[in-house]
Order: structure tokens, then C-alpha cells, then sequence
């Protein structure tokens, strides 16, 4: 509760716009927009699909866990079903990808403005990050993060930061 509260704070000091609430975890994407709201009127700001986890390994480590979120789709947008590009580790494989949308043409219209969404929540997360106040968080690229972006093949796609909350 103590890092939940200096992290809202920070962000009321950085004149950045935000919702406190619960959000609920899902095994696998939403995409389509019904199924989306049905789980909005949970009463559930958002869904998403590591946060669980991440804040059960914190608990059992005795780490405190807050978490920052910027919505990739609203709920009125569907997301197209790249479940073929993935692999094991939940990481899109771009040969997967080529494969996937190859084989269903339809899905060709669909990537562009994910890939744009995407990168729009990436850059609205790191300039949360920026815009914090010295001391709530900082940007930084861990020795993973670092280990990652050397070893990245044009076979792989993910995003180059990890943001950490001080």
C-alpha cells in the first residue's frame, strides 16, 4: 500500500493523468470487444496477462510491487488473433508472424495499427517514466534488458525498455 501511494503521488506531481484501481488477469489475450466489456463490468479498470504473476514472485520475496499500465487496445478495438506467431515463451516470432498472416490475408490491415498502438503505449510509458519525479522511478535497461537487445535476432520483436519503480 506505502509504494502504491508514493507512486500515486508521483504521478500527481508529474501532471500525469491516472486511474488507481484493480485489474483483472487473464490466461490468454482478449480481442474481441464483447468478451472485453464483459470483464470491464467486473468493475476491473483493465485486463491483462503478467501482473498476477509478477506480484506473487514480489510477495513471496518480501518485494514491495506497484504497477503502471498504459492500455494497448480500448475496449471497443479488436485486436487481430496472432496466436500462430507466438511461441512457447510468449514471444512473437517474426518468421511465425510472415507464416501466420500468409496464411490468413485478412490480417494484413489489422498489424499495422497494433504495431502503431504499440509503439504509441511505449512511448506514453516511458515518458511517465521521464516525467516522474526524482526518487519515484527511473528508466533503466537491466543487465537482462542489455543481455537481450545484443542477442536480439531479426527473428524476435520486443520492447527495448524495462521500467522499474524506485
Amino acid at each position: 500500500a506505502a509504494l502504491t501511494e508514493r507512486l500515486t503521488c508521483g504521478l500527481a506531481k508529474a501532471g500525469i493523468p491516472h486511474r488507481l484501481g484493480a485489474f483483472l488477469t487473464s490466461p490468454r489475450v482478449l480481442a474481441d470487444p464483447n468478451e472485453k466489456r464483459a470483464f470491464g463490468d467486473r468493475g476491473c479498470l483493465a485486463v491483462e496477462m503478467e501482473g498476477l504473476a509478477v506480484a506473487q514472485v514480489c510477495h513471496e520475496h518480501g518485494v514491495p510491487c506497484a504497477s503502471v499500465r498504459v492500455v494497448l487496445d480500448p475496449v471497443e478495438h479488436r485486436l487481430p488473433d496472432l496466436s500462430g506467431a507466438v511461441d512457447d515463451r510468449g514471444e512473437v516470432r517474426l518468421r511465425r508472424l510472415i507464416r501466420h498472416v500468409l496464411a490468413r490475408p485478412g490480417l494484413i490491415g489489422d498489424i499495422p495499427p497494433m504495431l502503431r498502438a504499440a509503439r504509441t503505449a511505449h512511448g506514453v510509458l516511458a515518458d511517465v517514466v521521464r516525467r516522474m519525479p526524482p526518487g519515484y522511478a527511473r528508466l533503466e535497461r537491466s543487465r537482462a534488458a542489455q543481455a537481450r537487445a545484443k542477442s536480439r535476432s531479426t527473428d524476435s520483436i520486443r520492447p527495448p525498455l524495462d521500467a522499474r519503480v524506485d
